[in-house]
């Protein structure tokens, strides 16, 4: 289940409130389960950085405790209600699309930058809620930002060793075409070719804005 969103952009995105170190320790410590038990040198593209628990099921309270313990604490940074909102309901989807999709197509129980690219391939083959439609460009860009803003602040606060979004893009937006408005010589002309023959001052002014 997908909702539309909006643009990131036109979200009021307020200045995060940094953690507390208490904070960064809970957080620390909820994502021990999740953290691979082995590190090698790999390529950054299939490094693991973060290992879907086994058990965890996207129905059971682990999961939400996951949600409530690592994701509540980022989304709660913004300060301002919407932007809240936008990132909570972003980033549940995001982990509930990899819980279910580990169980039902095989995905990869490891959260690497690869992961990130096929949940972009997922977005834009998706459809909206019982809209019938793909999700539009500024909506899927809306899941990658928050995806992206998340996983800069795992990086910032050193949870995660690299940056797994640095090459995962968002879609381009066509540019709106909007035309100049009239100049008033063309206002003259278009006016003139109105047929006001036998109405009154005021029936020719409804005729004019009626147009506009």
């Amino acid at each position: 289940m997908v909702f539309e969103q909006e643009d990131p952009q036109s979200a009021e995105m307020a200045r995060p409130v940094a953690s507390e170190p208490s904070e960064q320790g809970e957080i620390t410590q909820a994502l021990a389960p999740w953290r691979p038990s082995t590190r090698r040198r790999v390529d950054v593209e299939t490094l693991a950085l973060l290992t879907w628990p086994q058990g965890v099921s996207v129905e059971s309270p682990a999961f939400e405790h996951f949600l409530a313990s690592v994701v509540e604490p980022f989304c709660t940074r913004y300060p301002t209600k919407s932007t809240h909102v936008l990132y909570r309901r972003s980033l549940t989807y995001f982990f509930r699309w990899w819980g279910q999709a580990r169980e039902q197509a095989g995905e990869s129980d490891a959260f690497t930058a690869q992961l990130l690219q096929r949940y972009r391939g997922f977005l834009t083959t998706t459809e909206g809620q019982g809209t019938g439609t793909k999700l539009a460009a500024r909506t899927i860009n809306t899941y990658l930002a928050s995806l992206r803003a998340f996983c800069t602040w795992l990086k910032n606060t050193g949870q995660i060793p690299f940056h797994p979004m640095r090459e995962v893009k968002g879609l381009k937006i066509a540019k709106r075409f909007v035309r100049d408005s009239l100049t008033e010589a063309e206002v003259t002309r278009l006016m003139d070719t109105f047929d006001l023959t036998g109405t009154d001052e005021a029936s020719q002014e409804r005729r004019w804005r009626d147009y506009a």
